[in-house]
């Protein structure tokens, strides 16, 4: 029985002690893409900084204990965008795709997630990835976040990223020749009435 006990406290304890104290932040190069339409590609890198103390993933039993993903994509009309790592650039991310089943009320989601070695205090990893847009968009944002497994993040509000997509503006109608005409006569007409007046 005592044997027991000292391995299920060791279980539990071992974790803990275990993770490190890390501070990983994300940047997004570039985060803003204007004028926006469906079938559009483009490329874009995000770099993760390990701001220390300790290695980023060092005790994890996984080879790529780092990731960066996204949130939670709905598999539905409001999918406008899909993601890929940019083969023609050497790098240290692998990347993978990852389908959620439907829950009871909400669609089949997709995650887009980038995945890093260990990262040693004051070390960045730059992953490259290629996006295309699936259909026409107003305004969307896409948040990457950052995950270190086994490890304890000091500074949570900068594990956070935004790619910010920006449709095309919707046009405003402008008006033919004899509407502008029309307009400029009207306003001649009231300039003329309220002038007689004074």
């Amino acid at each position: 029985m005592r044997t027991v006990i000292l391995t299920s406290i060791l279980f539990f304890i071992t974790p803990i002690s275990w993770s490190g104290d890390i501070d990983l932040s994300i940047t997004i190069t570039p985060s803003i893409f204007n004028t926006i339409h469906e079938d559009d590609t483009g490329e874009f890198n995000i770099t993760i900084t390990n701001n220390g103390p300790d290695t980023a993933g060092l005790n994890s039993p996984l080879s790529l204990p780092v990731s960066i993903d996204t949130e939670i994509i709905n598999l539905d009309e409001s999918y406008f965008v899909a993601f890929s790592i940019n083969p023609d650039i050497a790098q240290d991310c692998s990347f993978y795709t990852t389908i959620l089943e439907p829950l009871p009320g909400n669609p089949a989601g997709i995650i887009y997630s980038f995945f890093t070695p260990k990262i040693s205090a004051g070390q960045s990893i730059t992953c490259y990835g290629l996006f295309r847009i699936r259909t026409d968009i107003n305004a969307r944002k896409i948040e990457w976040s950052s995950f270190s497994y086994g490890d304890t993040d000091t500074e949570p509000t900068n594990d956070i990223a935004l790619m910010n997509f920006r449709g095309q503006a919707t046009p405003v109608p402008s008006l033919s020749i004899y509407s502008l005409i029309l307009m400029a006569l009207m306003m001649m007409a009231f300039a003329y009435r309220f002038k007689t007046k004074a």
